[in-house]
């Protein structure tokens, strides 16, 4: 009787011994905090220079913080913050004659640093002029890129669009054809439309140049 007792009241002690070593949950655990310049998705490269914005997301409230930008040149600019004096906003030049590629931040200064990316590319420009005569409507597509070495947007020759036409419902928009600009950057396409209609051309997306879609011309 003895020995049952005494077994007893060791597997309560037993017991009682593994509630007190269960694990901690791990939602109860201390998080890490991060420290991140956010740069945009894309930076079109379409003007001379241009000054692009790029917040500090930060949860770790260092009195400092800072990142490099690389590009497919290497080292690009410098990023600064200062987040207890409220500059949490720091500006990133971009030069026309930057090539285009994926830019990225490295080199954090905090420990918690988190890298982001973005890409760059040449802007587009797309137009598109319609005459009608009778039910043919003649349309005229041209394209033009950014040439950060002329600071100008230059005739796009050679280079793929497609022109739309906007669907009786007035929201979407049906393929007409796809074609390719002369040396002009322009291009005819002739289409049959009985009555009133708008139409759209878009430029093609390239590794090097972002795509651009033109205003809507009624015809």
């Amino acid at each position: 009787m003895a020995r049952t007792r005494a077994a007893k009241t060791v597997v309560a002690a037993l017991s009682a011994a593994s509630i007190v070593l269960v694990p901690v949950p791990a939602s109860a655990e201390p998080q890490s905090c991060t420290t991140k310049a956010d740069l945009p998705a894309r930076v079109s490269i379409d003007r001379e220079w241009q000054v692009v914005d790029v917040p500090l997301v930060d949860t770790c409230a260092p009195e400092y913080a800072a990142f490099d930008i690389y590009g497919p040149d290497g080292f690009d600019d410098f990023l600064e913050y200062f987040p207890q004096d409220d500059e949490t906003v720091s500006s990133w030049l971009v030069l026309g004659e930057m090539p285009p590629g994926v830019y990225r931040t490295r080199d954090g200064e905090t420990s918690e640093s988190v890298y982001d990316s973005t890409v760059l590319k040449y802007g587009s420009r797309a137009r598109l002029t319609a005459k009608r005569s009778g039910t043919t409507v003649q349309l005229t597509a041209c394209a033009t890129q950014y040439n950060g070495m002329r600071d100008a947007f230059v005739a796009w020759a050679g280079h793929r669009v497609t022109v739309q036409k906007l669907d009786g419902d007035g929201r979407s928009w049906q393929y007409l054809a796809t074609t390719t600009t002369g040396r002009g950057g322009c291009v005819d396409v002739p289409t049959r439309s009985p009555g009133r209609a708008s139409f759209r051309v878009t430029t093609w997306e390239t590794p090097k140049v972002f795509s651009r879609t033109s205003p809507a011309v009624t015809a």
